[in-house]
């Protein structure tokens, strides 16, 4: 019995001990997982269009595919986008009202096109001022002012996603070109507003035509000159018509902008609206490291095409900046403080 007794005890202290033993440990580390990323709120399926200026090969139709291409896959497949290029569905002076109508959701276009209808834009027009730096540095302050300002893109019904400067422009013509001078009298594709008034005080008379006629225009005789992006020079061979030119550094021009409805935008869930800014910063970078790269490609093809051909130093551009300077004060008084301010980025 008392050999019993001491075997019940031991292996009550033996349990003890491994109770003690196992509170004691520290419990095992959990599992690590992966971080997911947050899904959206549920929403009905949208199907949207996008009226693009640009068509293949130019380096903005690829924009469009990969805004696209992001929007589809951020929203699981809930937002589709049909692309329109080269103007297929809507010329380019329609297309911000198409925009702000909803005929369609999206657009690429040159803002010049309908300026009258924000012309707090004027200030993207001034030749050899705005490039991929300031943008890349500036730009949600511009969009910011351009969106909100009363005579801005949001008054005109819609949104400006991002906008940015194309890289490569040239200012090519039928007659030898190499200074202001000798555009007086001249007859200069421009896609209308300030640029036109910036052609003029240049000294040149503008002509507003589009991009895709200028080649015919040329041909004929009634037009003199064009400022041309690098790959609308290559793609419709202008040299053929118009065999001198000129560029030089910072002599980027025109800039592009994106637009959406301003009433969608406005309706989409937070979640939502978060992803098409997103999306719009990515391509806009997306866009920026592309043409760079054609840029450079763009000089080597176009340079040995021209019978006459000028790179011009800094203080040679700053002769065609300055001419400008009459048309710049006069938007600053017309249009105050946000003008200012806008035109104070556009000469950093």
């Amino acid at each position: 019995m008392r050999k019993g007794r001491w075997l019940y005890l031991a292996v009550a202290v033996v349990c003890l001990f491994s109770l003690i033993v196992v509170g004691c440990a520290k419990p095992a580390p959990a599992t690590p997982t992966e971080p997911t990323t947050p899904t959206p709120p549920a929403m009905k399926a949208q199907e949207w269009k996008l009226s693009s200026y640009y068509a293949e090969p130019h380096p903005r139709a690829q924009m469009d595919k990969k805004f696209k291409e992001l929007i589809e896959k951020r929203t699981n497949g809930l937002i589709t986008i049909n692309i329109y290029p080269g103007e297929s569905l809507f010329p380019g002076t329609e297309c911000l009202s198409a925009v702000a109508t909803r005929a369609v959701e999206v657009s690429q276009v040159p803002p010049q096109y309908s300026e009258a209808k924000h012309p707090i834009s004027g200030v993207f027009s001034p030749w050899g001022y705005w490039n991929e730096e300031k943008w890349l540095k500036y730009g949600p302050e511009v969009i910011d002012i351009v969106n909100k300002d009363p005579k801005g893109f949001e008054a005109a019904g819609v949104k400006l996603l991002f906008a940015s400067s194309l890289c490569d422009y040239y200012l090519i013509s039928r007659t030898p070109i190499s200074k202001p001078e000798d555009l007086v009298g001249k007859l200069v594709r421009s896609g209308g507003g300030l640029m036109g008034k910036c052609i003029k005080a240049i000294g040149g008379e503008p002509a507003r035509i589009s991009a895709a006629e200028t080649y015919a225009a040329l041909q004929r005789g009634t037009l003199d000159g064009g400022w041309m992006e690098g790959q609308r020079v290559i793609a419709d061979k202008l040299w053929e018509v118009a065999p001198y030119g000129l560029s030089g550094p910072g002599w980027s021009a025109v800039v592009v902008c994106y637009y959406m409805n301003l009433d969608l935008f406005n309706t989409l869930p937070k979640e939502y609206q978060k992803i098409v800014l997103d999306v719009s910063q990515e391509t806009f970078e997306f866009g920026v490291k592309l043409e760079r790269q054609l840029a450079t490609e763009a000089k080597a093809t176009i340079e040995p095409k021209m019978k006459g051909f000028l790179w011009m130093s800094s203080d040679e551009v700053l002769r065609w900046r300055a001419k400008q300077d009459p048309v710049i004060e006069e938007y600053v008084k017309t249009y105050g403080e946000n003008a200012r301010r806008l035109v104070e980025i556009m000469k950093k």
